[in-house]
């Protein structure tokens, strides 16, 4: 661990970064933009059980390193359970002892652990003097009526140098593409329901998903596995599991639609619909505020749940038309617009450039 000269340190606090999710992508990109910013960085491996010991000695660190240096500010990316705001406590501590502390936000249910009890109490009085970055407009009001010092809108980015290749219709085959990790709660088993329903009307389909089991309140990740073993049974399912962030970019430039018909809780701007709209793929999301949010303008298909719903919506897209496909593209330039990279890092250097903010 390093730490800046004359003794002030500004840090990272983190769970680890170093695989490929959203989250991941995003506190890799800040980190490593503004590595000049950042004297140290404080990583715990995230989860359960060796997490809490890592993030118990990480919190021991920046203890000593506030006795030992002068800490002003932490970029601390908050974890997403109450478990996970248990273990940010020795960092979120430090905006009560005049440490700038920045808190980057990645999930929808973020202020639902304001209303909890005891916990929420406890979360108002650390959140206070913390200011927080959320990527998505649908968290503002919700957190504006919370004790925290401020609320920043950053949005997130694409990555991405050329120009968007342009939609074609879909000749024999409409190719479906699922990039997030595989949560029943995002709506994946709708998906696949959805599309056996479509493919039983005639419409041909070649499902392709990619992404790795991750278990929540309605299945567990051995569920999800088998799933996806089910799945990979069907020669017109392309299960590919997790793959590198370039296959990912290639597979969606093969891509007809993207599809998230998502009810997860945490859900809140996912890259996998970002890059989809600079793309300018047919997109299709539930309609609930964090999809809606995402899409803005974009010409998305917002679905209710079910497969009966996400059937609809595929036949919907295999029935695109020369206007759609125009429409599609120009709203891939808005898309790359909004979703800048470029724009990103430099509301991000803004901010963690600038003084405390006062209440």
């Amino acid at each position: 661990m390093t730490y800046s000269k004359g003794g002030r340190v500004n840090a990272v606090w983190s769970a680890t970064f170093d695989h490929v999710d959203g989250q991941a992508l995003v506190t890799k990109r800040v980190v490593k933009r503004n590595a000049d910013l950042f004297a140290a960085v404080w990583t715990y491996s995230p989860g359960g059980g060796f997490s809490a010991v890592t993030a118990a000695l990480r919190g021991l660190s920046i203890w000593l390193a506030v006795f030992r240096f002068r800490v002003e500010q932490v970029y601390l990316v908050c974890s997403r359970s109450v478990f996970g705001f248990i273990r940010d406590i020795p960092a979120l501590l430090l905006a009560r002892f005049g440490v700038r502390v920045v808190v980057h936000c990645h999930g929808s249910d973020f202020v639902d652990l304001f209303n909890l009890p005891v916990i929420g109490a406890l979360a108002r009085y650390l959140y206070r003097n913390c200011e927080v970055i959320v990527p998505s407009a649908h968290l503002i009001n919700a957190l504006t009526q919370l004790p925290v010092r401020q609320v920043h809108l950053v949005e997130n980015f694409i990555e991405c140098d050329n120009d968007p290749v342009p939609l074609t219709k879909p000749s024999d085959c409409l190719r479906v593409y699922w990039n997030s990790n595989v949560i029943s709660s995002k709506g994946v088993v709708d998906v696949a329901e959805g599309v056996a329903l479509a493919r039983a009307e005639g419409l041909s389909i070649r499902f392709t998903i990619i992404g790795r089991p991750i278990a929540d309140e309605e299945a567990s990740e051995r569920r999800m596995a088998e799933f996806l073993e089910d799945l990979a049974q069907n020669e017109e399912n392309k299960v590919l599991g997790s793959v590198s962030k370039e296959a990912a970019a290639d597979l969606l430039r093969e891509a007809d639609v993207v599809i998230l018909p998502s009810r997860y809780p945490s859900e809140c701007q996912p890259l996998a619909i970002v890059a989809a709209m600079g793309a300018g793929r047919q997109v299709i999301v539930s309609d609930t505020p964090a999809l809606s949010a995402t899409v803005g303008d974009y010409p998305a298909l917002r679905i209710r749940p079910g497969a009966e719903n996400v059937k609809k919506a595929l036949i919907a897209a295999g029935r695109i038309d020369d206007g759609d496909l125009l429409e599609l593209h120009e709203a891939a330039y808005r898309a790359r617009i909004r979703f800048s990279a470029d724009l990103f890092d430099r509301k991000i250097r803004d901010l963690l450039s600038r003084p405390m903010a006062n209440r």
